[in-house]
């Protein structure tokens, strides 16, 4: 039986929708807020634990949003330790990355390896010869569920 994989089609690199590209030099353009934003301290005394909400918002609302933003300071991640549950060295080999796009996800849909004991079950005939996969088809029954499960145990969320 040959142990051939099944040919992924060439990673594509996909761009968010509200990037652009500058013509002359061909690299992203930043994008601009759409209105000003203000710098908030989520932590008081720490100018380093910052957000920022939209100026076009009432006194009112401002002090609304500030409140709760404190009240709930202790859910924001300032360094990747603080990600709780999460392997520091997943936040580590995304930090180059300017962009994460759902293509990077579904990358990874390809990389479920299957166990060599179980290649012989998903085998395929075709007029070439005889095939097994090595990573799992997207028709294979379950696929989407073991990736959801690896997903959730990235995030804990399972």
């Amino acid at each position: 039986m040959d142990d051939t994989p099944n040919k992924a089609p060439p990673s594509k690199k996909g761009k968010a929708p509200e990037e652009e590209t500058s013509e002359e030099t061909e690299t992203p353009a930043k994008v601009q807020p759409a209105e000003e934003l203000l710098n908030i301290e989520i932590i008081p005394g720490s100018p380093d634990k910052t957000t920022r909400i939209g100026s076009h918002l009432g006194e009112e609302a401002k002090k609304e949003i500030t409140l709760c933003l404190r009240r709930k300071g202790d859910i924001f991640s300032w360094t990747p330790q603080d990600l709780e549950g999460i392997d520091p060295q997943l936040v580590d080999s995304t930090s180059g990355c300017e962009l994460l796009s759902m293509m990077d996800a579904s990358q990874g849909y390809h990389q479920i390896m299957l166990a060599p004991e179980d290649r012989k079950k998903v085998s395929f005939i075709t007029s070439e010869g005889t095939f097994c996969y090595v990573a799992m088809p997207f028709g294979l029954k379950n696929a989407g569920a073991t990736y959801q499960r690896l997903v959730d145990k990235i995030f804990l969320l399972g």
